[in-house]
Order: structure tokens, then C-alpha cells, then sequence
């Protein structure tokens, strides 16, 4: 009954899509629309009471019947016991505890245990039941929406936002000048073991200045925690509490935008349909939600064992995330940010990018199907290799974005792929 109503959801128009939406995690709200859009269906998102970005749910999607509503009323509660159910929450909220509770009781998540085999066959024994009850219950076949992840849904912001952000600028006595580049940092938050997916601005001022140099006017976009950039060609609105519309206004009116791995800009740029370059990546681009217009490149992966860098295969075999939720990640890898020389050839490529209207290269073509079919490799063996593997399987297994890896990070690794790139 209840697969059969899943597929009606995905397939029947007379049934909306029902999301809930999570805070400031906007993927559902981008990623409803988008299918909504893609299969002529109506939208139902719920807002929830607490929300970081109030502005998110202002922004209207082109050609998508959009309903909000909120959490705490009788239709939002209504409707997010619907979501409860037809996804099986109960099911996995339960199945985690208990895991978590035999798992505290056998005493394997203690370190000093882990190289015992009795804990070592415990553990196994306890990863295979959860893959089988996941297959069992709520791992079923779904409508499959196969479509392009690059037709999604473009986002609008509206007329009194724009005049408000304009207003809010020209108080600030910033003047823009007609090319305009977004920047993203994370220098202020670390990580969990692993992630590491934290940068700073100073391997960034070179490239800045070469922009500088061509016309463009910079601004640094983000939280108010990050630390305040004093480089003359920069506008930091970063360090202080700017009002949320107003990023959100430059990023639509931006040439591109320069962000790190997270997925709140991804999914802004995604939504507004602007180029994103992502730089220090500590997972592979093809798990990102992002369209055609948009470049990556990755953090440099060292062996520890031997101070080497890692091949480009052991980022996309999904190991990396299996050492990090085993806490084993830190005793054999470290991660090391992109260069100055590597961020000034990422914005070059970037600019060429634009330039070429988004023509691939064959490597990068190239790079972008080896990904795509590790990508599908792993989901068909239900292991997980990128942050975003939760949601993939909301789309219908398939959430796999478009774009491309750099020029430049390309040309680095295609030697790592051996005969196979030369095939």
C-alpha cells in the first residue's frame, strides 16, 4: 500500500508532492519544485516554526504551483504525519535506536574494541541486518524521475526584495560595478574528523586580485561569525549580520559565484540558476545538486602511510566516508587546501567556462561519466559516498548533478586513471 501510494505521488498529477522542509536545509524545497516542475505537479512544502532563513520561502519557482505551509497548524501537522508515514520514519527512527543501543551494549564503538574479533563479527553482524531490514522495509523501488537534474526549477526573487536590497546597499554607500563575483568561505567553523571542508580567504586573494584587475567588483558572502577581510578589493558583508535577502539578491545578479562544499550556496545558486565554481571539495561533484553551468574542484588528498597524494579513485570508491564514520579517517589521510596558484587556475578556467557557454572538454567529459558510474555502482550496493546519499534516494536513486571538474584538476589527475582515461 504504501509503495503503491509513493508511486502515485511521483506519478499521478492529481496528487501534490509533499516536502518537508528542514531549517536552513533548502534541498527539499528546491528539489520538490524541481520535480514538481519536470512532472507538471503541484508542490506542498511545509515550513517549519524555526527557520534560519526566513527569506528561502519568499523566493517562487517559474511554472510550479507552490503551496507553503506552516508547521504548527492542523494541515501542516496533518500533512507531516503523511510524510512520517509513507517514508516509513517510524520504521528507521526505531531501527536506529535499537542499532545504536546493541551497538552501545557490545561495547563497539569503543576504540580499545574495535581490532577484537568477537566485536569486529558483532559489528559486521549488525551492518548486515540494518542493509537487510533497509531493503526489507523501505529500500523499494520508486518511481524513477531520470530526467536531467539541470532542468530543475528557477527561482525568483521578488520585486520588494530587490528595491529592499538595492536601498540596503546604497546605505552601505557599496557601489557595484557591472561584473560582479560572489565568494563563500568557511573560516570559522572546523569539522567533524575527516570533512576538513573549512578554507580561508588568503589563498583566495590572489585570484581576487586578478579579478580586480579585469573589472570585477568582489563581495564575500556568509554568516555573520566569519571573520572580517580587510583586502582593498574586497566588499565583506560576511563578518556582520547582513539581512539574509541581500546575498541572496547579489547571487542573482552575480556573474558567478565562488563557494566551498556546502550545501546551503550550492542549492542558492541552483535555485537562481547561476555558474558556481566549488573549490576544496572533500567529496566528489557528481553527489551535488548543480547544473550544467557549474565547475569543481577538490581538496588534495595525502596518504599518510606515505606522504603521497592519493589517487583520484579513492575519492570517488566510497571509502573515504566509511573511514570517517568509523573515525578512522584522520590516522590515514589528511586533506590540504587548494593553493593560491590552484584558486587563481580555477578562476580562470571558471571565467573561460562562461566564455566557451559551458562547453565540456572530452577529459572532463570524461571524468564526469567515471564518476557517474561509480556514482551508480555504489547506490546499486546501497553504501553510501557523498553527504548528500539521504536525499538521492528521495529523487529516486538518481540525484546526480550536472557540470564538471576544472581544467586544470582534470589535467592533474587523468594520469591517475591509467588505461582506462585512454580508452
Amino acid at each position: 500500500m504504501i509503495v503503491t501510494f509513493l508511486n502515485r505521488v511521483y506519478v499521478d498529477a492529481n496528487i501534490p508532492i509533499y516536502m518537508q522542509s528542514m531549517g536552513e536545509h533548502i534541498i527539499e524545497l528546491s528539489m520538490g519544485c524541481s520535480r514538481g516542475a519536470r512532472l507538471n505537479k503541484k508542490v506542498v512544502v511545509i515550513k517549519p516554526k524555526k527557520s534560519i532563513n526566513e527569506k528561502i520561502y519568499d523566493l517562487k519557482p517559474d511554472g510550479v504551483d507552490l503551496v507553503i505551509i506552516k508547521e504548527k497548524t492542523i494541515m501542516g501537522l496533518a500533512i507531516k504525519m503523511l510524510i512520517w508515514v509513507v517514508s516509513m520514519s517510524f520504521i528507521r527512527f526505531n531501527m536506529r535506536h535499537i542499532y545504536s543501543w546493541i551497538r552501545t551494549k557490545t561495547s563497539t564503538t569503543s576504540k580499545g574494541n574495535n581490532d577484537k574479533l568477537i566485536y569486529r563479527l558483532i559489528n559486521s553482524l549488525i551492518n548486515i541486518l540494518h542493509r537487510w531490514s533497509e531493503s526489507k522495509f523501505y529500500r523499494t523501488q520508486l518511481y524513477q524521475d531520470r530526467k536531467d537534474i539541470s532542468n530543475g526549477a528557477k527561482f525568483n526573487i521578488s520585486y520588494d526584495d530587490i528595491a529592499f536590497s538595492v536601498n540596503y546597499l546604497k546605505k552601505k554607500n557599496i557601489v557595484l560595478k557591472n561584473k560582479l563575483i560572489c565568494i563563500h568561505v568557511r573560516d570559522h567553523v572546523e569539522d567533524w574528523d575527516g570533512y576538513r571542508r573549512s578554507c580561508v580567504i588568503d589563498n583566495y586573494l590572489g585570484a581576487i586580485k586578478y579579478l580586480a584587475s579585469k573589472g570585477y567588483s568582489i563581495v564575500k558572502i556568509g554568516l555573520g561569525s566569519e571573520e572580517k577581510c580587510n583586502d582593498p578589493n574586497i566588499i565583506d558583508l560576511s563578518y556582520e549580520e547582513t539581512p539574509r535577502i541581500v546575498p541572496m539578491y547579489l547571487i542573482s545578479q552575480c556573474e558567478f559565484v565562488v563557494s566551498y562544499q556546502t550545501g546551503f550556496m550550492q542549492h542558492l545558486t541552483y535555485m537562481l540558476n547561476k555558474p558556481l565554481l566549488m573549490l576544496n571539495l572533500t567529496d566528489p561533484i557528481i553527489n551535488y545538486p548543480i547544473r550544467y553551468n557549474s565547475m569543481a574542484a577538490l581538496k588534495t588528498l595525502i596518504r599518510k602511510d606515505t606522504g603521497e597524494e592519493a589517487n583520484f579513485s579513492e575519492f570517488a570508491n566510497g571509502s573515504l566516508i566509511k573511514f570517517k564514520k568509523q573515525n578512522k579517517f584522520d590516522s590515514i589521510y589528511e586533506f590540504i587546501d587548494n593553493t593560491e596558484n590552484e584558486v587563481i587556475a580555477s578562476i580562470k578556467d571558471m571565467i573561460d567556462f562562461i566564455e566557451k557557454k559551458f562547453k565540456m572538454s572530452n577529459e572532463q567529459i570524461f571524468f564526469r561519466k567515471f564518476l557517474l558510474k561509480k556514482n551508480i555502482e555504489l547506490l546499486e550496493k546501497k553504501r553510501h559516498i557523498g553527504v548528500y546519499n539521504y536525499y538521492m534516494k528521495w529523487s529516486g536513486g538518481n540525484f546526480i548533478g550536472d557540470g564538471s571538474l576544472c581544467p586544470w584538476y582534470v589535467e592533474k589527475k587523468k594520469n591517475d586513471l591509467g588505461k582506462s582515461f585512454l580508452k
